[in-house]
């Protein structure tokens, strides 16, 4: 369940509820650990790293061993720490547009966009009668 004002979120990892927070601390430790740079969240052991971090607060003995361990499903982890990251930013606030994830967030949005137009046009002409142009 969310928790928007607190700042966390919780997720469901072999039939345990957890909850994800990210205090400064958590987030400091993240940085120090991984950079400040874009992280990968699909790679699954920045995703450990992350996730430990947020378990912290009140999960002291998740670490990112024990996460990889238990090797929860990567998309719904990675979904929940998504959530918990942003709301230690945004709080309560909505998260601004150009601000918020692709849908897919092993995809950049331009990529999904670029296969969406080459789909599109590949099936759109595959179906268009042919003329001879004359």
């Amino acid at each position: 369940m969310d928790n928007r004002v607190k700042g966390s979120t919780t997720v469901g990892i072999g039939g345990r509820e957890y909850t994800l927070y990210f205090s400064w601390d958590a987030i400091a430790k993240v940085e120090a650990q991984i950079g400040k740079e874009a992280y990968d969240l699909s790679d699954p052991n920045t995703l450990a790293i992350f996730a430990a971090a947020g378990f912290e607060a009140y999960h002291p003995d998740m670490t990112a061993d024990q996460i990889k361990s238990l090797s929860p499903p990567l998309i719904p982890l990675l979904k929940a720490v998504n959530r918990a990251y942003n709301y230690s930013y945004y709080g309560n606030e909505i998260i601004p547009e150009e601000e918020k994830a692709p849908a897919n967030p092993l995809l950049p949005a331009r990529i999904v966009t670029g296969l969406k137009r080459f789909f599109n046009r590949l099936f759109v002409r595959a179906s268009d009668p042919q003329t001879s142009g004359i």
